[in-house]
This record gives C-alpha cells, structure tokens and sequence, in this order.
C-alpha cells in the first residue's frame, strides 16, 4: 500500500483544485465514503469548514498555515471498500488521536496510468484545526 501525504489549504486553489481531480471524466467514480465532526455534506462545504476553522485559530497570522492534510491510500491489490475504509479511518487517527477534527474520506476509482495495484483509492482530509 502506498500513502501520499501533503498539506494543503493554503492558498485558494488547492481545495478547487482537488475538486476539479475528484471531478475529471475519466474517473469512474468519485464517492463520498463519510464526512465526520462537522456538518458539512458534501466537499466543497467539508473545504469552506476546514478553511473557517483554520482562520479562526490564526486570528492575525499569516495563511501560510494549511486548512486540511491531505492523504491518499492507494493499495497494491483490490480490497472490498469497508477494508479501505479502516486503512483510511487508521491514517485519519494518526493525523487526530483525539478524533475531533473535521473529517472527508473520499473512494475515488478510475483507470490507472501503468499496470499494477487498484483502481480505487482513497482521499483523506482532515482539517488542520480543531
């Protein structure tokens, strides 16, 4: 299993970004799998929520901080969702032990580029600030 990682939320247009991926006409599919501490109930909401979170917790500082991580877990082989749904919710913990961040687990499949490992991986995004 490969995990990717990297923050984001810094600028304007990484969130838009991210949608316009989950959102290509190649993909076969693009799934909310759950959103959690928040009431956001689709991405575009869960991304506006992290973003309000984190400039409430900046107050004066600079947007340099970002308003989500976020992760991709891409298996070697098929697995059934429920078993990448727990890979997803374990690297989900690791980000917030406490589980009180906001939270966006996406399935998203689609062909891939070079033979080798699943279609179908998984988005996490959890919100930088509690």
């Amino acid at each position: 299993m490969i995990i990717t990682t990297e923050k984001g939320g810094r600028t304007k247009g990484h969130g838009p970004t991210l949608m316009v991926h989950l959102a290509k006409t190649e993909n076969e599919e693009a799934v909310i799998a759950e959103i959690g501490n928040c009431l956001a109930e689709t991405i575009s909401e869960f991304l506006t929520t992290v973003e309000i979170y984190r400039d409430a917790s900046l107050r004066a500082t600079p947007r340099r901080t970002p308003a989500f991580h976020h992760v991709t877990v891409n298996p070697s082989r098929d697995h059934s969702r429920e078993t990448l749904l727990r890979a997803a919710h374990r690297v989900r913990r690791e980000l917030d032990p406490a589980g009180t961040r906001p939270y966006a687990i996406v399935f998203h499949r689609k062909r891939r580029a070079e033979p080798g490992g699943s279609n179908e991986h998984a988005h996490v995004l959890v919100g930088s600030a509690d």
